[in-house]
Formats: C-alpha cells, structure tokens, sequence
C-alpha cells in the first residue's frame, strides 16, 4: 500500500473462517462478524513493538479497497468496486481476545 494512501474507514469481516473460529474457541456464527479498526491500526513503515510480557497471535489478511460508494447489483457488478488490493498483517494480542463484541448488525 502506498504512504499516500488516503481512506476514511477500515470494515473488517471475522469469524468467517469455521476452523479459526474453532481453533480460539469460539462459537461458529451462522453469519460472519462486522466490525471496524481504527486509521491508526494502518502501519505502512514504522517498527511494529510487541511488549515481552504479552502473546500476540498473526494472521495474513487480504485487503481490499472500495474505490466507489454504493451497492452493487449483483456479483458481477462487486468487482468494479475494487480500486485496489494488498496483504495486511493483523496481530492481536491474545489477553484481549475473550472481550465481548457488540451483537453483529446488518450494514
């Protein structure tokens, strides 16, 4: 991703992978879970420090960028949304894991 990169909101989908969910121990929703991340969770250049008194868990994610507001039609018509794509990767701390989360909404 480019240091110029300018976007107003990260939307995240989770729980949308049945072994994963498993694997934390989770419940395996019947839909996936919507939530946002903060712009300051972005981290293009900077070193990454994790305190030695913490367990952080990672994953690869793929990223992806809405070029254009809207809904689309169909299937089809969802790609032409996409201005741009990349890998991120996302570390959680795992003491933070078992925080409840606000009831999934339709967005």
């Amino acid at each position: 991703m480019s240091e110029n990169l300018k976007f107003e909101n990260i939307y995240c989908v989770g729980r949308n992978f049945a072994g994963h969910a498993k694997e934390l121990g989770n419940k395996i929703p019947t839909s996936p879970l919507i939530f946002q991340k903060s712009n300051s969770a972005v981290n293009i250049n900077e070193t990454i420090e994790i305190p030695s008194n913490k367990t952080i868990e990672h994953e690869l994610e793929v990223v992806l960028l809405i070029g254009k507001e809207g809904v689309p039609k169909n299937r089809e018509e969802a790609h032409t949304f996409i201005s741009g794509f990349s890998i991120g990767l996302d570390l959680t701390a795992v003491s933070y894991t078992h925080l409840t989360l606000p009831t999934n909404r339709e967005v």
